[in-house]
C-alpha cells in the first residue's frame, strides 16, 4: 500500500508473499522484503524484482541504495551492494534480531545473548553490550548515540566508547525502538508498553487502547516523521498516532 497524500492506494509487487520490512533512501527508491527472501524495489513508478536475499531476513538498513544490510539466524549478514548480495563474516553464530545504522562505516546489528557487531567500513567486531539478555531492536540518532532494546525491559545505550545499561521502568520484552532525535525516543514492548526517552529519562506513555484488561501479543511496530507526528501499528488494524499536545 502506498500513501498519495490523501488515501492508502494498493499497488502490485508482482509475487504473492508475506512482506515484512520496507526500507527506504527517497521516493524513488525503496526496498520490500518477504520473510523468505523475496527483494523487490520501487522505482518511483513500479516495483521491480531484486536477486533474492540468500538467507531468512530479520530485519532491513541501508546507508544508500547501494549499501544494505539484512542481519538472519545463525549470525548471518547479508550486504546489498546495488545489484548483488555478498555474505559477511560475523564471528559468531546467534541469532541477530536488528540492524541500524548511522552511516556506511557505522552499523550495528543485535541479537541473543546481549551480542551486538559493530561494522566499521571493512569488518564486523563484537562489543561488549553489558547484558546477557536478548537484543530485539535498535536505533539511534547519530554514530555516538546508539540505543538496544531487548528482553525483561532491557535497554542499553552506546555513546561512541562503550555500552551501558539504562532502567526502563517495565520488565517487559521491549520489542521496537525509533525516534525522531537524541531527546525524542519511542519504544514499545510486547504487550504494546510505550516508553519515551525525552533526554533524560525513560517513561511509560499514557496511550489510548481499547484491549480490555486482557493482555494479548501486541507484536507493535513504530516510526514517524518527525517527533510530532509518530504512528504504532499492531494486531487487528489498529494503528495509534501520537499527540504531543496535552488534552
Amino acid at each position: 500500500m502506498k500513501w498519495n497524500g490523501s488515501s492508502w492506494v494498493a499497488q502490485a509487487t508482482g509475487f504473492a508473499s508475506n512482506l515484512r520490512y520496507v526500507w527506504g533512501t527517497d521516493r524513488s527508491n525503496v526496498w520490500a522484503l518477504s520473510d523468505y527472501g523475496a527483494f523487490v524495489r520501487w522505482d518511483g513508478s513500479a516495483w521491480v524484482r531484486q536477486a533474492d536475499v540468500p538467507i531468512a531476513p530479520n530485519g532491513i538498513w541501508g546507508s544508500d541504495a547501494n549499501n544494505v544490510w539484512i542481519p538472519s539466524y545463525n549470525g548471518q549478514i547479508a550486504k546489498w551492494n546495488g545489484s548483488v548480495w555478498t555474505m559477511q563474516t560475523t564471528g559468531t553464530k546467534t541469532w541477530l534480531n536488528g540492524v541500524w545504522g548511522a552511516d556506511v562505516n557505522n552499523v550495528w546489528a543485535v541479537g541473543d545473548g546481549g551480542v551486538i557487531l559493530k561494522w566499521n567500513g571493512t569488518t564486523w567486531s563484537t562489543q561488549s553490550s553489558g547484558t546477557k539478555k536478548q537484543l530485539l531492536g535498535i536505533w539511534g540518532s547519530a554514530a555516538n548515540n546508539v540505543w538496544a532494546v531487548g528482553w525483561d525491559g532491557t535497554i542499553v545505550r552506546w555513546d561512541g566508547s562503550t555500552w551501558s545499561q539504562w532502567p526502563s521502568g517495565t520488565t517487559e520484552p521491549i520489542m521496537r525502538i525509533w525516534g525522531s532525535d537524541a531527546n525524542n525516543v519511542w519504544a514499545v514492548t510486547y504487550f504494546g508498553v510505550t516508553l519515551k526517552w525525552n533526554g533524560v529519562v525513560w517513561a511509560p506513555q499514557d496511550i489510548e487502547q481499547s484491549f480490555g484488561s486482557y493482555k494479548y501479543p501486541f507484536y507493535p511496530i513504530i516510526g514517524g516523521s518527525d517527533s510530532d507526528h509518530v504512528w504504532e501499528v499492531g494486531p487487528y488494524g489498529m494503528i495509534l498516532a501520537y499527540d504531543p499536545l496535552p488534552k
